[in-house]
């Protein structure tokens, strides 16, 4: 019941042209004139300026409306069924270190959810001591049967752990952090329905202290979700790997920046959800507590009772309760996770299971909290569920709607007070609050002012009144209807339905009842028509309608203004009939009978001031009058019944159905003829009703129109199929329109319409000439003369007059092609002798049964000739060419499957269509040849589009849908359906197809040049031999087989030839490149199958997935054979067991006639094989490295290295660093393979990541001090296609220089200067064996930029540029040598640093505050070195021999341990460190003296005697002296070493710094 758009703007017109004013009143005298016009005038201004606010108002329910309607088209769009979630976890960065170490052992586990047991979980593999980890792993997740509630409520959540020890395969350990979201709102909802290639923040909700809470690292993944017929898309990865890497060098990040994840601003946030209390529960529970679901996070308040609440005759009988109590849930913002899901529950024990779910609120969206906080401060949110004397019932309908109160709730079941807001981590006193969930109690509050509503209801008449079951006759079979609102209700006065199935309450006037409710309109409760049968207190609900509040209240917004007669439609609802749907929950009603439909005016308004004398404006009473009403007349209702299409099937043989149609008027019912085994039934049959219908036509009653499927099997009934509903108040006279079935509500069938029209005659109204033209051809045909007479709904006899239509008498030439692709019913019994029959107008022609070349893809090649048939002239009116396929045993037949093939699709057809008199906007047939090819997409990998069999080949998303000259008839058969729902029994499947060529010609028509038709026709009957070449590149996305990965391999097979491709180990992206050959016939055996199998060495292989190609099919195709290059396609894989892709398959497929073999080129697809190399790593010194916590401030420093799945590699160490300066001059080499395009071999996203940690060594457990990752992707690529120029690429080196060199090497090749190259070749090994010993390496810098400018062009002289390129090499030699000369005197004196070599920088993000603190960075060279040149230049690890290229000299700045034995001040100067010593330096020394003295004065004992006794032979004033000289010596002497001590320090100090800084 939506409000009409035409009054509102006709009333706003008027507002703004001030049409809009009361007829004034005849003033008596001037004054009285004067006061008159000034109060017309007050009048005028007040009612304009109440126009506005209602039409505001208005416009706000408006918006609010569509709001919700754009909602639930987007929950529609995600079509219920199967659906697949595919999760690719590609890496973590910057996790927060959980091991002792600084490390961590980082795993992901995916965990998808959809609810009700519906859960699957996987996880990755364990990353050992990387807080960085690349896991590169993909997981399919598919779930069976999805309905729209479990899409709803779907949810992702992705844990990141750090394993401590490893359980069957899976970490175990502590948890770093949680990534959530809405499967629905927040990946399905975007672009694509995917999240892709996006770092998500990680946050622990199971924190218990300030650091392990808020975010905890940075996971990078996609996400995808798709349902029924979607498909995902496709990406070129490395193209799209290399937009990221330029993005990041845009951002100024170099090569010897690490990688990061972008930093994103994340604040701790809290939703608070406040309970405050529940009023008007209509349930008897004792007491009740409410669970609140948000993400994975759920809660629960305490238990609290409920107590009756004050009972009034116009209201249920109600119970509240009193919670008061509020849930804190910690969220970091931004979050993906928005669904807010509240249910309220009976506790009845102290057994969870024992509880009992009383109602599900409306998801709520955390979004809509946060742009309309004010809406969500004590809101109420009213519940629904099944009918209140169903509670604590078990069945699945009272669950379903307790579930899913949304679509399936028939019964109002309370409301909730609540609050949500979000509140800041951080209190008003700049205090944290702690990320911990909580549940708390609060104080009552003061309830909002509530607004009174009035609800008016006028109910004059219901039609097709249902019959109930047995179960239900304890009650008496008198019907009423109710109107509830909240709490309160309204009814109409019992009524027994008439013989005509009619009840008529306009006796009962107008139904009124006031109740109070938010005042915000959202917030009001639904509108809830319920059928009741029986009296009270036995009434029992058999059928009902929600409607929304703020639909009702959006078309009574404008308020009525007196004097003005064109407002008096503005504020007043129209009568017109609403559709009852049957209450599951109770199921009184058989599921064949239709609900019902009742013709009501119903109207809701907010009242202003007091609500005891307030009203709502009166309705007009000549709309609700109840007095006498004229007498009905006689009349005839004519139904014309045209034909049908897309009918759901509902035969499980055929998958198809014995259509017909009942067709009821009240107590009549006609019924049509029945049209066999098709699911585009042809009737054009008109069926007549003589009736009494009332003047009034907006009383009339409605035209029900039931299609059925006639079973005449014993025991059988025949089954309900769906409904059509006609109303002759508004399509009487219209033109016959296309009409969807629904079975009790639109939409709840997919597919399916009849094409009919209806028509209404006076009795005085002669019959018209429409009602006595001929026969119809099809009826007549079909057994049923025009005028003849059929059974009604009561044993009656009826007329059946076929429709008027233009016939033309026609030839059908047909030539039965084929069969492909047949399925056998049975898994016990196999396809042995098919043929085909061909129905059309009550004729059948057969085709002989045929076996060759195989059952299943049988040929037939056999001409049908339909002669002197009556066809309708107009392209829209084209009958369908019905076809079933039977199975020929030694006694009698099976069938196989049924389809329909539609005659619009001929050329004949086609011609009418083009000359643009008729248009079909569901005609699927579409002339335009670029809808055979999907859109073109670079492929995945890039380098496969610069092989010489990629030129000029296009590259699709899709596989080619070509389209043949014949039509292709798909062949179903029924299939029992897996949905819960009674609406379809069964569900199509696909058992094969029926080609047939069809060619329609009119018997009166001049004879055309057939010369084309026969020469189609000979080439369909002629047998011919073809040479197929299949190219299978690779396959993307395979479903794992074997754990987490598979072993594919292809099967091929066409005809008698099959073929096996090689196996490929551990892959999800096997890469085949391999060509099969083969030979077929057409017409013959032309079905290409492509099988992926996963090898299982000690059982049966699997089938991962299968695709299949008709040759024929594309051979007969007019864009096919028009295209010189055949495209590259992606084939999806299917089994029949998943209705989702199980991968791609990416190839290509050449065909020519035999004889023609020599015009088709032979490609070689085999990829050239993989090239070995050496990454070679020198790692040289470091600066700033941060303290592994010593005392003394210094670490005993090491780097560890790894480059992609290869194991960690380390230096030595050096000891005591300062200041985080250490020096190793270090190698470290990996050995790689790389194949086409640079990329690593067996290795996936990671395998060209360098991983670079420095750590400090410790006795028992060492500390990761910093780490970082380089990506070598494209030094891979560079060193790959330089391989053959006997160079090595040098990551820190001058890029650009080494690819011009590697040009210019390749134009010299090309021109063979084999005489030039050796030359060059010759210097290079010079000049890198003579650099070498200096510990530097410029093999890569022969030439500078701008040398050997033009050469190897065309048009120059050989000779001429043997002496250029000679003269040039002459002279860049000379001053090579003496820039040598020059470079190894400052190598000699350490002025230099070493070539090709660069800073890789360290950095760690600060997870609370998101900044970015320096780490220290360290001095590297890596170049990437061929195999070959590796061996010729043969280097050991570390500094061992040979130490050259470069040759490494000694690290500097290492301890002396030999001088710490000897040198007491070293030893004190290396253990304290720098300050230490400067502290406690002096005084270690002075205590070393005296220890000194001591000892001399134990070791020394005798000799000392002897000094004493020699002293105290001279004078004494001699030997004072003496003694004083010898201690004043000593004491200077102690002096002068500490002060040099301190000195030295400085000084060493002021040197390094200068050293490191040089």
């Amino acid at each position: 019941m939506a409000s009409s758009p035409a009054r509102k703007s006709s009333v706003l017109d008027r507002m703004v042209s001030g049409t809009m004013s009361p007829a004034p009143a005849q003033p008596e005298s001037e004054s009285d004139s004067r006061d008159s016009e000034s109060e017309t005038e007050n009048d005028k201004v007040s009612q304009v300026a109440s126009t506005y606010n209602a039409s505001k108002k208005a416009d706000d329910l408006a918006a609010h409306r569509k709001e919700m309607e754009e909602a639930k088209h987007r929950l529609e769009s995600a079509r219920e069924g199967d659906w697949l979630v595919h999760v690719h976890i590609i890496e973590v960065r910057e996790l927060r270190a959980t091991d002792p170490d600084g490390s961590a052992d980082p795993v992901v586990v995916v965990e998808v959810d959809f609810g009700d047991g519906k859960k699957q979980k996987a996880a990755t593999r364990v990353v050992s001591n990387d807080r960085n980890a690349v896991f590169d792993e993909t997981f399919k997740f598919e779930f069976k049967d999805l309905t729209h509630s479990d899409i709803e409520m779907g949810q992702i959540s992705v844990s990141v752990i750090d394993a401590d020890v490893t359980v069957a395969g899976h970490g175990v350990g502590d948890l770093i952090g949680v990534w959530n979201a809405d499967i629905f709102e927040s990946i399905f909802a975007l672009n694509h329905h995917e999240l892709y290639r996006q770092y998500v923040c990680l946050e622990n909700d199971e924190a218990t202290n300030a650091d392990e809470s808020g975010t905890q690292g940075f996971l990078k993944l996609s996400v995808s979700a798709t349902g029924p017929g979607q498909k995902r898309r496709q990406h070129n990865i490395d193209k799209e790997r290399a937009l990221e890497r330029k993005a990041a060098e845009a951002s100024g990040d170099s090569l010897g920046t690490p990688m990061m994840a972008p930093m994103q601003a994340v604040e701790l946030r809290f939703l608070v959800v406040k309970i405050h209390n529940i009023e008007n529960l209509v349930v008897p529970a004792s007491n009740c507590f409410v669970k609140i679901e948000f993400g994975t996070s759920h809660f629960e308040t305490a238990p609290t009772a409920t107590l009756p609440m004050p009972h009034f005759p116009h209201l249920f009988p109600c119970r509240y309760s009193n919670i008061n109590q509020s849930v804190w849930l910690a969220v970091l913002h931004p979050t993906m996770t928005q669904s807010i899901r509240i249910t309220v529950w009976e506790r009845r024990g102290q057994i969870v299971s024992s509880n009992r779910l009383i109602a599900t609120t409306q998801l709520l969206k955390l979004s809509r909290v946060r742009a309309y906080p004010e809406k969500f401060k004590k809101t109420q949110l009213p519940f629904y569920g099944a009918p209140p004397s169903m509670y604590g019932s078990s069945s699945h309908a009272v669950k379903l709607m307790n579930t899913q109160p949304l679509a399936n709730a028939s019964h109002f079941r309370g409301r909730m007070t609540i609050s949500l807001e979000e509140k800041q981590g951080v209190k008003k006193d700049g205090s944290s609050r702690p990320q911990k969930n909580k549940v708390k109690a609060i104080k009552s509050i003061t309830p909002r002012t509530l607004q009174t509503y009035h609800l008016k209801a006028f109910v004059p008449v219901g039609a097709n009144i249902p019959k109930t079951k047995m179960s239900s006759t304890m009650s008496k079979n008198v019907m009423s209807v109710r109107f509830s609102v909240s709490s309160a209700f309204c009814s109409t006065k019992v009524m027994k339905p008439s013989k005509s199935m009619m009840c008529e309450w306009d006796s009962s006037g107008v139904l009124n009842v006031k109740f109070k409710a938010s005042k915000d309109p959202l917030q009001v409760p639904d509108l809830v028509i319920t059928l009741m049968k029986g009296t009270a207190p036995k009434q029992i609900p058999i059928a009902y309608r929600r409607i929304s509040a703020v639909s009702l209240l959006e078309l009574t917004a404008f308020p009525l203004i007196p004097g003005d007669t064109n407002s008096l439609d503005a504020g007043e609802p129209q009568l017109t009939w609403i559709h009852l749907k049957e209450d599951k929950a109770v199921d009184a009603i058989n599921d064949t009978i239709f609900p019902g439909s009742i013709f009501a005016k119903v109207g809701l308004y907010a009242l202003d001031g007091d609500s005891n004398n307030s009203e709502a404006q009166p309705w007009r009473q000549e709309s609700i009058a109840t007095g006498p009403r004229p007498p009905n007349r006689k009349s005839t209702v004519k139904i014309d019944l045209y034909r049908g299409r897309e009918l759901p099937p509902w035969d499980a043989n055929t998958g198809a159905l014995d259509a017909y149609a009942k067709i009821t008027i009240g107590s009549q019912t006609l019924t049509s003829s029945v049209k066999p085994n098709s699911r585009n039934p042809s009737w054009y049959e008109s069926l007549h009703f003589t009736t009494f219908l009332p003047p009034d036509k907006t009383r009339r009653p409605e035209v029900v129109i039931q299609i059925w499927d006639r079973d005449e099997g014993i025991g059988e009934s025949d089954d309900f199929v769906g409904n059509c509903i006609l109303r002759l108040n508004e399509d009487d006279g219209g033109p016959p329109k296309w009409r969807n079935i629904f079975y009790q509500e639109d939409g709840d069938i997919n597919g399916g319409q009849i094409l009919v029209g209806v028509e209404v005659l006076d009795e005085d109204e002669r019959e018209t000439e429409a009602m006595r033209v001929p026969p119809s051809p099809i009826a007549s045909e079909s057994g049923v003369e025009g005028g003849g007479e059929l059974e009604d709904g009561n044993g009656k006899a009826a007329k059946l007059i076929p429709i008027q239509t233009k016939w033309r008498a026609a030839n059908i030439d047909i030539i039965a092609l084929s069969c492909r692709n047949l399925k056998s019913p049975s898994s016990f019994t196999s396809v042995s002798k098919p043929y085909a029959e061909l129905h059309i107008a009550g004729r059948t022609y057969k085709t002989d049964p045929s076996s060759k070349p195989k059952p299943t893809n049988c040929n037939f090649s056999q001409p049908l000739s339909i002669s002197n048939i009556m066809l309708p002239e107009k392209y829209e009116d084209a009958p369908f060419l019905d076809v079933t396929v039977y199975d020929k045993k030694a006694i009698g037949k099976t069938l196989l499957g049924t389809g329909s093939f539609w005659l619009g699709s001929t050329e004949h057809y086609k011609a009418l269509k083009r000359k643009g008199v008729y248009d079909d906007d569901n005609d699927d047939d579409d002339d335009d040849d670029s809808s055979c090819c999907s859109s073109h997409v670079s492929d995945s990998n890039e380098w496969i589009n610069q092989a010489p069999y990629m030129k000029n080949r296009e590259t699709l998303l899709s596989d080619f849908r070509s389209k043949p000259i014949y039509s292709v008839v798909p062949l179903f058969r029924g299939k029992k359906s897996n949905s819960t729902s009674s609406t379809q029994k069964y569900e199509l499947e696909q058992i094969g197809a029926f080609n047939v060529f069809a060619k329609i010609s009119f018997a009166d028509e001049n004879k055309k040049d057939n010369s084309r038709t026969e020469a189609i026709t000979k080439a369909m009957q002629v047998k011919q031999k073809f040479r197929v070449r299949l190219y299978c590149l690779d396959a993307v996305d395979l479903t794992a087989k074997d754990g987490k990965s598979s072993d594919p391999f292809l099967k091929v097979s066409l005809g008698s030839s099959k073929f096996e491709s090689k196996k490929h180990m551990k892959t999800l992206k096997p890469e085949f490149y391999e060509r099969f050959d083969m030979v077929c016939k057409i017409p013959g055996d032309s079905m290409l199958k492509i099988e992926v199998w996963d090898y299982d060495k000690f059982s049966s292989n699997d089938l991962i997935g299968s695709t299949v190609i008709d040759l024929e099919s594309r051979w007969f195709s007019k864009d096919w054979r028009g295209m010189a290059v055949k495209p590259l396609e992606s084939r999806e894989l299917k089994i029949s067991s998943s209705t989702q892709s199980q991968g791609q398959l990416k190839l290509w497929v050449d065909m020519i006639p035999i004889k023609d073999e020599k015009r088709l080129e032979k490609f070689d697809i085999t990829p050239p094989p993989p090239h070995d190399f050496d990454v070679r790593a020198v790692v040289w010194k470091s600066e700033d490295i941060p303290s592994g916590g010593d005392f003394s401030g210094q670490s005993d420093l090491y780097v560890k290295l790894r480059l992609g799945e290869e194991e960690w590699k380390s230096t030595d160490v050096h000891y005591f660093a300062k200041k985080g300066k250490a020096s190793w001059n270090f190698r470290i080499k990996f050995p790689v393979s790389l194949r086409q395009g640079g990329r690593v071999l067996g290795g996936g996203e990671g395998a060209s990541y360098l991983k670079i940690q420095v750590w400090d060594a410790d006795l028992l457990v060492s500390d990761c001090l910093c780490e970082a990752s380089l990506d070598l992707s494209d030094a891979f690529k560079t060193a790959y296609n330089t391989r053959d120029l006997g160079m090595e690429y040098h990551v820190f080196g001058a890029s650009g220089k080494q690819l011009k060199m590697a040009a210019k090497r390749k134009a010299l090749e090309s021109k063979e200067n084999e005489f030039v190259m050796h030359k060059v070749r010759e210097d290079e090994d010079e000049a890198t064996e003579r650099t070498s010993l200096l510990g530097r390496e410029v093999s890569g810098n022969l030439w500078e930029d701008g040398d050997l400018e033009g050469g190897g062009r065309g048009g120059v002289k050989e000779s001429n540029e043997r002496e250029k390129i000679e003269m040039k090499l002459k002279s860049k030699k000379k001053a090579k040598k003496k820039k040598g000369i020059l470079e190894q005197i400052r190598g000699g004196l350490g002025l230099t640093a070493p070539e090709n070599s660069g800073w890789i920088n360290f950095s760690r993000v600060d997870l609370k505050t998101g900044e970015v603190s320096k780490r220290g960075r360290v001095l590297m060279t890596l170049e990437v070195v061929p195999i070959d040149l590796a061996n010729r230049r043969k280097c050991g690890d570390g500094r061992s021999e040979p130490n050259a290229f470069p040759m490494l000299p000694p690290p500097e700045g290492r301890v002396d341990f030999t001088k710490m034995m000897f040198n007491p001040l070293y030893m004190i100067q290396t253990c304290l460190g720098d300050t230490l010593a400067k502290e406690c330096g002096a005084g270690c020394c002075c205590i070393l003296m005296m220890v000194g003295f001591v000892a001399v004065g134990v070791v020394f004992g005798p000799e000392i005697q002897i000094l004493l006794s020699v002293l105290n032979m001279v004078p004494a004033v001699v030997a004072k002296w003496i003694v004083l000289g010898l201690g004043g010596s000593l004491t200077l002497c102690c002096f002068w070493l500490c002060c040099c001590f301190c000195k030295k320090d400085r000084v060493v100090e002021e040197d390094d710094d200068d050293d490191w800084d040089v």
